[in-house]
């Protein structure tokens, strides 16, 4: 039986996780901070994925998986960088910081997705979206299964209620997260199609914008539950910021090995006549 704590996260009560942050990674480290947050977060989704799967099946234990959920997303809290959202931000530097605290834990998140994609592209170039959906739809169904868990009003909802929420919601977004993935496992360690700055440019176009549909998806299937709670345009640019700069330096790091071992034959083909 599968233990419900990960080796991503630490032992302990909230004040303990947030000690050991503090000793583990200091203030000002924002980058560490920042990417052990979203994979501790990543784990209490799957949690959060797992209990809401039991509970609408009636099935016993949902209530431990969901406490253990709610236990490693308030211990993901105390990794939260100086500057976790740019509502927060009181200058251009404080803008840097957020984007060093974001950037890697949103490239991370995109790693499940991308690695199905690479496994199952092909001659047909679609194979590696839909391989990539299959990660990215477990993944999201878990955020919004969290989310309800966490908010005293969501949790009240019905388990049916709850259930669609996530199901449709989760099924949504993994439609859209499943481009960025698809387009680098397609291309990666083939010809570049354009130059460098283009490609890694439009991936950060493309995930900046996908990020924000994506919490824009999520935030309208909490609004099916509690219509009172309404839209957070802060955190819609927080998802839109984040995106595009860890799409880009993860479009960055797949492209560049097709970039230099082109370079390379191109140096080594002798002159036309």
């Amino acid at each position: 039986m599968a233990t419900p704590y990960s080796p991503l996260r630490p032992r302990g009560d909230t004040f303990t996780a947030l000690d050991r942050a503090e000793d583990r990674f200091g203030e000002e480290q924002d980058v560490a901070r920042g990417l052990v947050r979203t994979l501790t977060s990543m784990t209490a989704s799957g949690l959060a994925d797992e209990a809401l799967r039991r509970e609408a099946a009636g099935q016993a234990g949902w209530e431990d998986r969901r406490d253990a959920a709610l236990a490693t997303q308030r211990e993901a809290a105390a990794y939260a960088p100086r500057i976790s959202s740019l509502r927060d931000a009181a200058g251009l530097g404080d803008v840097v910081d957020f984007i060093q605290g974001a950037a890697p834990g949103a490239a991370a998140s995109t790693l499940p997705s991308l690695g199905a994609a690479l496994l199952t592209r092909g001659r047909w170039r679609p194979a590696a979206f839909v391989g990539a959906a299959v990660p990215s739809y477990l993944q999201s169904r878990g955020e919004i299964a969290a989310e309800q868990y966490i908010d005293p009003v969501l949790s009240q909802a019905s388990v049916e209620e709850r259930d669609r929420a996530a199901t449709y919601g989760g099924a949504a977004m993994a439609a859209l997260d499943t481009v960025l993935p698809g387009s680098l496992a397609n291309s990666a360690l083939r010809k570049p199609a354009r130059d460098f700055l283009s490609q890694t440019g439009r991936a950060a176009v493309t995930e900046g914008l996908t990020e924000t549909a994506q919490t824009g998806i999520q935030q309208f299937a909490h609004n099916t539950i509690d219509p009172t709670r309404g839209y957070d345009v802060w955190e819609l640019l927080d998802a839109g910021v984040a995106g595009a700069a860890g799409g880009a330096g993860l479009a960055g790091a797949m492209h560049a090995p097709s970039y230099a071992i082109n370079a390379r034959l191109g140096r080594a083909q002798p002159a036309q006549n």
